[in-house]
């Protein structure tokens, strides 16, 4: 780095003024990296990823910039460059950089299209990237047989998406005096006939996979009913869009919104969009799944 705004020289010599400084007077100090967050998908080729951008958030923090011209509501088309922003750190070392990187990254508030954020995370994390020479084949060398989406714990965050629910009707509820469960109605999709006080919430994620999440208690306080075990989960929102739920001693963050029927999660920069189902829909899936499994 040196300090210098190369493009300002660049309109002042159009402009036919003389260079501020010399060469001898340029000094290079500290480290600067550059990463490209695209609109596309490194485990498939890097297939281009296409659709409207719900939520956008830039990370804001020392020794971080964004170049982009992206906005809520902008539309990612085949038509054009995938890239959606240019996210660059700088600092004293190499390691500052990165680390800087590392955290901008996460930071970065990305919901409604695909993105390669996870797979320049990973180049980030691998123990090469500081320990050695960087060189063309370094892609080659950390990810021999492919760089490969790691599956995330999508069943936490189907629990998100339903305590997230319980809870948004706790506080239409709370005004009428009647319990959340009663608003839910008799939805025992796959609880035992009888098992008071249980309720399954079915919601399906973007790659058409169902979570029955089935809780009990209400207040920020749940129990998690899971196959042969119960977990402890509390959760509370900070503000309106926020949403922390601690899972047996475990807490994490949350970003939610809520869009066109769907809830938006977001945390630490990776995005899910999962879709409640309503009662008609769970029994429809339910009778079609048995009519299915019924050829045996």
């Amino acid at each position: 780095m040196t300090g210098l705004d190369l493009v300002e020289l660049q309109l002042r010599i159009a402009a036919g003024e003389p260079l501020p400084v010399t060469q001898d007077q340029v000094r290079a100090a500290g480290w600067a990296i550059e990463a490209r967050l695209n609109a596309e998908d490194p485990a498939q080729g890097y297939l281009p990823e296409v659709g409207q951008v719900i939520r956008y958030r830039e990370p804001v923090a020392e020794g971080v910039r964004v170049d982009s011209g992206i906005q809520p509501g902008s539309v990612i088309s085949p038509f054009y460059d995938p890239m959606i922003a240019k996210v660059i750190t700088y600092g004293e070392t190499r390691a500052v950089a990165r680390q800087r990187l590392s955290t901008a990254l996460s930071d970065f508030g990305l919901i409604g299209v695909g993105n390669n954020r996870r797979f320049l995370q990973d180049i980030l994390d691998q123990p090469k990237f500081l320990t050695e020479p960087l060189t063309t084949n370094y892609l080659a060398d950390v990810f021999p047989d492919g760089w490969e989406r790691l599956v995330d714990n999508t069943d936490l965050t189907a629990l998100a998406a339903a305590v997230f629910q319980v809870m948004r009707l706790e506080q239409v509820a709370s005004g009428e005096h009647m319990s959340p469960w009663q608003s839910l109605g008799a939805w025992r999709l796959s609880a035992q006939a009888g098992e008071v006080g249980v309720t399954s919430l079915l919601l399906v994620d973007e790659a058409d996979h169902i979570h029955t999440i089935k809780l009990s208690g209400h207040g920020g306080y749940y129990i998690w009913h899971q196959e042969g075990k119960t977990t402890t989960c509390h959760a509370a929102f900070t503000h309106q869009n926020e949403l922390i739920i601690e899972v047996d001693g475990v807490g994490r963050r949350y970003e939610v919104s809520e869009d066109q029927g769907r809830i938006l999660l977001l945390s630490d920069g990776e995005s899910w969009q999962l879709t409640p189902l309503s009662q008609e829909q769970a029994v429809a899936r339910e009778q079609e799944a048995g009519l299915s499994g019924g050829t045996d």
